[in-house]
């Protein structure tokens, strides 16, 4: 993966934020530069803080907005730079929460994620900042996010 370089008023944007890694995932917070078209073995979550992130599939494919979306292991994705904060959650799919959110998916390429985790990684992250107490309560609070019902109706 090439990471592309932002240019706005003379300076480079960067991936500047928070990355935590702990057994079976990782999550960064902070902003985003734009990526070109890769895939990795990692089920990602992405989650815009502060306004919608835009992600398309493939090159030939539209670039849609979510709010909050996951992305299956080894698919091909491509994340446009935001202007705002995001959250990037990485989960070992061989690993248990790996396993339990591969269930909940529907096998369909990225797709939204629900609102109900969207609101509660927001309220996380955005009210308390990015700590690695925090980052970790937010990580807890995603799975259990996920074992909702309607959650696992909407992935």
């Amino acid at each position: 993966m090439e990471l592309l370089p932002q240019h706005g008023a003379g300076v480079t944007r960067r991936w500047q934020g928070k990355f935590v890694m702990d057994v079976g995932w990782a999550m960064y917070v902070g902003p985003a530069a734009a990526t070109t078209l890769h895939a990795h073995h990692a089920i990602q979550i992405v989650v815009g803080l502060d306004a919608p992130v835009r992600l398309r599939q493939g090159d030939r494919n539209p670039w849609r907005a979510y709010d909050g979306a996951v992305v299956p292991a080894d698919q091909p994705h491509q994340l446009e730079a935001s202007e705002g904060d995001l959250a990037l959650i990485y989960f070992e799919p061989e690993g248990p929460d790996g396993r339990r959110l591969e269930v909940a998916m529907t096998g369909c390429g990225v797709a939204a994620l629900p609102t109900v985790i969207v609101r509660r990684l927001r309220c996380m992250l955005v009210s308390n900042g990015p700590t690695l107490s925090e980052t970790s309560r937010a990580y807890g609070e995603l799975l259990q996010a996920l074992a909702l019902p309607e959650a696992r109706r909407a992935i």
